[in-house]
């Protein structure tokens, strides 16, 4: 999806003539967010797990990476990012690494959200928990 990466560095990142560095830079990112339960102590140890803990079926088949806050350098100086803001933003289509529509129009299945710094897991749990009781996500009947 090499044109929505360059709408988000254009957009985001403050970049008018995006190349190759910045794209990969961004790519990067995601990747290395994907990728971060194999480097670490989770207990999804590898991308097989992770894909099977979040697609129940086969025709359930969409994994749609995520990248939040896409920021450039110079603003992450002078901006808060709060727990709540962050996952927020993992679900809107300007954050999203595919194009995809609105994904809004449909229902989430699930969701594996990987948070860096000083983020209390108590309140990222409760945070979905909101989000999920007050409908701002909108996920299936069924999902636990």
């Amino acid at each position: 999806e090499n044109e929505t990466m360059l709408e988000h560095i254009t957009r985001d990142l403050f970049v008018e003539d995006p190349g190759f560095r910045e794209v990969n830079e961004v790519i990067g990112h995601v990747i290395s967010g994907s990728t971060a339960s194999t480097r670490f102590q989770y207990p999804n140890q590898s991308l097989m797990d992770i894909q099977s803990s979040l697609i129940p079926c086969p025709p359930l088949n969409f994994v749609l990476p995520s990248l939040a806050p896409l920021r450039s350098s110079l603003a992450c100086y002078y901006e808060q990012a709060f727990t709540d803001q962050i996952i927020r933003h993992c679900f809107e289509k300007k954050c999203m690494m595919v194009n995809c529509g609105d994904p809004f129009e449909g229902e989430f299945t699930s969701c594996n959200v990987f948070l860096r710094g000083d983020v209390y897991p108590l309140e990222a749990t409760r945070t979905f928990q909101n989000f999920q009781t007050n409908g701002t996500i909108p996920f299936v009947d069924w999902s636990p």
